[in-house]
């Protein structure tokens, strides 16, 4: 650079911008160094990436999580028919032998 001849610091650009919602990553981005701005978008861009796949593992979890809630309220309902038509025959049976 121009004032790095006169003994100065090298300006070292900040980045502007961080992940709405990441109070963390304001710190991690803060801490590194930056020498250009293609590694700035390149930390913001890593910060963004890592945010995304943690929310999208958050939504697989819960929408696996809803299936089997549902599978096992479709085994019920399965379950209670049979119950009701045992239920039946017995009553029945039972008035059969009466």
């Amino acid at each position: 650079m121009y004032f790095a001849n006169r003994g100065e610091k090298e300006h070292r650009p900040k980045p502007r911008y961080t992940i709405p919602g990441t109070p963390t990553s304001q710190g991690t981005l803060s801490e590194m160094s930056f020498n250009d701005t293609m590694s700035i978008r390149q930390a913001v861009y890593e910060e963004w990436r890592k945010e995304k796949m943690k929310s999208a593992r958050r939504e697989k979890k819960e929408q696996d999580l809803k299936k089997q809630e549902e599978e096992k309220k479709k085994e019920e309902v399965n379950r209670r028919p049979n119950a009701y038509y045992l239920l039946i025959f017995l009553v029945h049976m039972i008035s059969k032998v009466i």
